[in-house]
């Protein structure tokens, strides 16, 4: 599903009064107190490596893999 259609059901379907959406690597970095970092972020189907500088991925150098950890 597209991010405009989620954020337009949830306006008009549920009626949310706000909403905020954000990636995860920004999340990640700001929860360790940091508006720039290298963001490694191993799930349980993939690893990403993304860069953020001032609250913001750089889409040019995110780096996705299927690498998988056991």
């Amino acid at each position: 599903m597209c991010f405009h259609r989620v954020v337009e059901l949830m306006f008009e379907k549920y009626d949310v009064p706000a909403l905020f959406l954000a990636k995860n690597a920004v999340l990640t970095s700001f929860a360790s107190g940091r508006a720039t970092s290298l963001v490694v972020d191993c799930g349980g189907g993939s690893t990403t490596v993304a860069a953020v500088h001032d609250g913001y991925v750089l889409l040019q150098v995110l780096e996705p893999s299927l690498i998988l950890h056991s």
